[in-house]
């Protein structure tokens, strides 16, 4: 018998086929060989289940008012109780149902890489503020030579709405009246960060002319600020009554802000740059006009704890303003050693030299110094250039005060060309 018959009859034998399976057409199917070696071998041992996650610590963040046991009796669950799928959300629920908590947040964290089983819940609670708690009542009080003194209060709200907003409506009386309702809301945004607006209105004296001048309208701000640098614009919709006559006026304006001080109310090594455009359009007399001011300060510490503070300001108008919007020099403000209100112009320059020296060591209650100063400034009419404005001049020393919130200066100053002396009260630094 040939070799082919002989090999064929092996294989009806052992019950196969002719030919042979081709196994590696199919990757699937394993080959008779490796199902040998396969049967020959042990089978791999099988893998440990992992154990039951098991809470071993519960512990609570946020809560100021509702004590750590008030919120552990709370959960329905301790130390020891395994942890499902559906724990953490019935926590959620059952803190939630809890009287004073606002919200909750809970994160599982292990005890440990090698024992993560091991479970702690870190619960972190918002408790509800009651609205008495989120209002706030701030005194108000300035005093200056052109309004005279002003007194009152203003009650506002924090985060009443949960928006992160800020309502006021402040109330003064004296030299400026002034009611108003004012809203201004945190934003976490690229392009704003903070928008503002309000209503209100406000009647004092025009110092120069001795005029009633009132003022209704609504106003809108919105600003961008990175962390020393602010930009922002404004618009603004009033009607002013002043000497007789009704005025219905829109300014839009915008500004540019680099501010390194830490103090505002006694600034030392730092500076402040400020720039602004506005347009005012008047309605009635169908009129508008463009302003635009610039403000650089300086403040830098030297002998022991003085202060050496220097200021350039320029404001100036593209036309002749009404009356009412014409900015004056004399007074606490802008130029010591003159009545408040003496000269008005469409410009002003201002220029100061300041020599602040605190004789009382700072204290939270507060600080008393001395304060020795020149100052420089002019108003003109519009068409005449700078170069060609009257120059006005004062120096004097004064004492200033730091008390809780308010700050109180007394200056006498002694006008160069006036040869007059001039006492002037103020509340805090003009600059």
């Amino acid at each position: 018998m040939g070799a082919t018959a002989l090999l064929l009859a092996a294989a009806l034998a052992a019950g196969g086929t002719w030919p042979p399976a081709r196994h590696h057409l199919d990757p699937a199917s394993p080959h008779p060989l490796a199902v040998a070696q396969d049967l020959q071998q042990p089978a791999p041992p099988s893998r440990p289940q992992a154990a039951a996650e098991v809470i071993v610590d519960i512990r609570f963040r946020g809560n100021y008012s509702l004590a750590d046991e008030l919120l552990r009796a709370a959960v329905g669950v301790q130390p020891g109780d395994p942890l499902t799928a559906e724990t953490l959300a019935q926590i959620e629920q059952r803190l939630l149902a809890l009287e004073g908590v606002g919200s909750v947040e809970i994160l599982k964290r292990y005890r440990s890489i090698t024992r993560s089983n091991e479970v702690v819940l870190l619960v972190n609670v918002q408790e509800q503020v009651a609205v008495s708690e989120k209002l706030m009542f701030l005194p108000h009080f300035t005093w200056t030579d052109e309004y005279g003194i002003t007194f009152g209060a203003s009650v506002a709200t924090v985060n009443l709405l949960g928006m992160d907003e800020r309502i006021a409506f402040p109330l003064t009386w004296g030299g400026e009246r002034r009611a108003a309702a004012e809203v201004g809301v945190a934003l976490d945004r690229a392009a704003v960060t903070r928008v503002a607006g309000g209503f209100g209105i406000l009647q004092r004296e025009n110092p120069h002319f001795e005029l009633s001048e009132r003022r209704t309208g609504a106003w809108l701000e919105a600003t961008r600020r990175w962390r020393l640098f602010e930009l922002g614009s404004s618009l603004t919709a009033e009607q002013v009554g002043f000497a007789g006559g009704i005025e219905n006026q829109i300014e839009l304006g915008a500004h540019a802000v680099l501010d390194t001080r830490q103090d505002e109310q006694l600034p030392r090594d730092a500076f402040y740059v400020g720039g602004a455009w506005d347009h005012l359009a008047l309605l009635t007399r169908d009129e508008s006009f463009n302003r635009t001011t610039a403000d650089l300060r300086g403040y830098k510490t030297f002998i022991g704890r003085t202060i050496l503070a220097v200021q350039a300001y320029w404001r100036g108008a593209d036309g002749r303003l009404p009356d009412w919007e014409r900015p004056f020099l004399g007074g606490a403000r802008t130029l010591r050693g003159y009545d408040a209100g003496e000269l008005i112009g469409d410009n002003i320059a201002l220029g100061a030299l300041e020599w602040r020296v605190p004789i009382t060591p700072p204290v939270p209650v507060g600080l008393v110094g001395l304060n020795f100063f020149f100052d420089t400034g002019a108003v003109y009419d519009w068409g005449v250039p700078l170069r060609k404005a009257q120059f006005r001049h004062g120096v004097g020393a004064g004492v200033y005060f730091f008390v809780a919130f308010v700050g109180l200066q007394v200056d006498m100053a002694y006008g160069l060309a006036s040869e007059e002396v001039h006492f002037h009260f103020s509340t805090g630094f003009r600059f």
